[in-house]
């Protein structure tokens, strides 16, 4: 591929003024600048993150940020095109990225390639090699922008999606940022906070309205009334008709910002989604708790307490975690987020057990194989699992190795055998 191929398939975006010794990742692939750090090269198509944490100002910065101190660790997501150019401003009194005076968040710039090639060596290349997961972290984001158009409350056409360590996820309308109700005296007095309008949800309140009795325990253990619910008003709130796509997007997004701005709130509303996926047992047709027997021990008529299996949604949200899974530290899990291992380590298990279980409900019930969407689910699962053996020394087989599910029963002169007694 040629130069010129190269700059019309890419995009280019240009920083200015961000201070010596700053922390700037794009896409997670971290730098410190110099001087001379003008932006990044040959970024490719699609949606990325711009993650930054601004130096403390040095007595050779002269006067322009003269008494300010390290920045938040800060994040900005937007979306480019083919031969876009979009340049941004570090102003370090807001700590925050501007727009040309009379442009806004994607106003085409007008740059000559002869001037791009003469900042070529200003301009950090995009990480490439980093370029596969990155698609794979970002596989539902990429297919719209309604999910960050509706998370961070904006048009991400007019305006920046931008937040910091310390934005809540919460329910509020209000979408000013932490350092504009620092600089700005008239948005302290406002009543509301800023905040990430995640689709929220209570795992310890997981039943219908109407539930009493038998139904709210049965919804109390198993969340997947809870699961539709919360995938129908995220899907009510970007207008679209019910699919998992919006909550995952969430999850996606969720994920990228505890990872690139350790935000507290993200990783909270992260972890809950995982409870939420694994604990969800009806709705990948496994049998519901508590007191339901095995599939095996089942009639051949379907009980009344187990719905008919969709698993398109797992299957989805266990690739995507998959990916994630890849994207963590290895010893994440024993240092950083120690406090969360044995909170995962059960969704883990809970999740195995229901797509387990979702397997006996389908053998006992079907006098057929496996439908491809079961084989799918199990696959997915099977990635998971190696991944998380790889990355964290995980057994998340080990715990039910134990059990024998309908359809691994022993034929032939190895079948078990009836006994009668007298």
């Amino acid at each position: 591929m040629s130069v010129a191929d190269w700059y019309a398939r890419h995009a280019f975006i240009l920083l200015q003024n961000l201070p010596r010794g700053s922390y700037i990742s794009i896409d997670q692939h971290a730098y410190r600048t110099d001087t001379s750090f003008e932006g990044f090269k040959l970024v490719p198509p699609g949606i990325h993150c711009i993650a930054w944490q601004s130096a403390a100002a040095s007595a050779d910065d002269g006067d322009r940020h003269d008494g300010l101190s390290e920045g938040i660790r800060s994040i900005w997501f937007f979306y480019v095109q083919e031969e876009t150019v979009l340049v941004r401003m570090y102003d370090a009194t807001s700590d925050t990225w501007m727009t040309a005076p009379g442009t806004g968040a994607e106003t085409p710039v007008i740059v000559s390639r002869d001037h791009l090639q003469s900042m070529d060596r200003h301009l950090a290349a995009y990480p490439m090699d980093s370029s596969p997961l990155w698609h794979r972290l970002t596989h539902f984001l990429r297919l719209s922008r309604s999910t960050i158009d509706r998370v961070f409350g904006i048009d991400t056409r007019s305006a920046d999606a931008t937040c910091d360590s310390f934005t809540p996820v919460t329910d509020r309308n209000a979408r000013s940022s932490l350092r504009e109700l620092r600089t700005d005296p008239r948005l302290q007095e406002e009543i509301s906070l800023p905040g990430l309008a995640f689709t929220s949800f209570s795992l310890s309140h997981s039943w219908p309205p109407e539930a009493h009795g038998e139904e709210r325990t049965r919804w109390n253990m198993d969340k997947s009334w809870l699961l539709e619910h919360v995938m129908q008003r995220a899907c009510d709130a970007e207008k679209v008709s019910l699919s998992h796509e919006p909550l995952l997007r969430e999850f996606e997004l969720c994920f990228l910002l505890f990872r690139c701005t350790s935000n507290a709130a993200a990783l909270d509303h992260w972890m809950a989604m995982v409870s939420l996926f694994s604990r969800a047992a009806a709705y990948i047709g496994a049998p519901t708790p508590p007191h339901t027997l095995h599939p095996c021990e089942w009639d051949t008529a379907l009980p009344s307490h187990v719905w008919a299996p969709r698993l398109e949604a797992h299957r989805a949200w266990i690739q995507t975690l998959v990916s994630q899974f890849e994207a963590l530290p290895s010893t994440i899990w024993t240092e950083d987020l120690l406090t969360f291992e044995a909170q995962i380590l059960e969704d883990m298990a809970s999740l195995r057990t229901n797509i387990s279980r979702s397997l006996g409900a389908w053998a006992a019930t079907s006098s057929s194989s496996p439908s491809t969407e079961h084989e799918q689910l199990v696959q997915a699962w099977r990635k998971l699992s190696a991944m998380a053996q790889k990355q964290f020394e995980w057994s998340l087989d080990y715990l039910l190795d134990e059990e024998v599910e309908a359809d691994d029963a022993e034929e032939g002169e190895d079948a078990p055998v009836i006994v009668h007694m007298s």
